[in-house]
């Protein structure tokens, strides 16, 4: 109890936090998984709206990687061809957070593929590292994967380490940051601390039982 008070005093004595370019996942490792690449809108976003969209869209066009995902995780590709390009993503990554989501996208094709052991172990790799503005809706989502199969198979456990980013994630998806990041809503923000309580409960389930 001790420590859950420890962590929800640096939660609150966290500074805020600003944004750079944004991943955001919706119902990761499900049939129903989307994914919006962007970056947070222009100051005077209301003049700058149509230049901010075309920028977005040239983007996207030049990153052909970003639709080989959209494919992969439609199943309008297998598994194997999904895992091939994510290895061809991972080498010739020029961002932090391209080189984080190669790794999201490898663990999600041997999700797909039914290798639920080295899923689950590629997507523990992912949030046992220190998030930051560059990766943490990458790593939210490979939290959420890990709920899936955690809900499907009880033999699996989550990381301990989860534990020391929590302040992180928790102060990143809290409602004062309501206005504050464009891709942000209320329905949003609820649903990804709701998936950082069910991955709570299950480690505090795991370590005291």
């Amino acid at each position: 109890m001790a420590y859950i008070l420890v962590l929800c005093f640096i939660v609150f004595s966290q500074v805020q936090l600003y944004a750079q370019d944004i991943y955001s996942a919706s119902d990761a490792c499900s049939r129903f998984e989307t994914w919006k690449f962007k970056t947070t809108a222009p100051e005077n976003q209301k003049e700058n709206q149509r230049t901010y969209q075309r920028n977005t869209q040239k983007n996207i066009q030049k990153n052909i990687w970003i639709n080989e995902f959209r494919y992969s995780i439609s199943g309008s590709y297998s598994p194997i061809n999904g895992f091939v390009n994510a290895l061809a993503l991972r080498k010739s990554s020029k961002t932090t957070s391209q080189k984080v989501f190669a790794e999201y996208w490898i663990s999600r094709s041997l999700f797909h593929a039914e290798f639920v052991q080295a899923a689950e172990r590629a997507f523990s790799t992912i949030i046992a590292s220190q998030p930051n503005l560059e990766t943490v809706e990458i790593q939210i989502a490979a939290i959420e994967c890990l709920n899936r199969i955690h809900r499907l198979y009880r033999s699996f456990d989550f990381e301990p380490e989860l534990l020391k980013y929590l302040p992180f994630y928790l102060h990143y998806y809290s409602l004062t940051n309501l206005k504050k990041y464009t891709h942000f809503d209320e329905k949003y923000l609820n649903n990804k601390r709701e998936i950082l309580y069910e991955a709570m409960s299950q480690i505090f389930f795991t370590f005291f039982s």
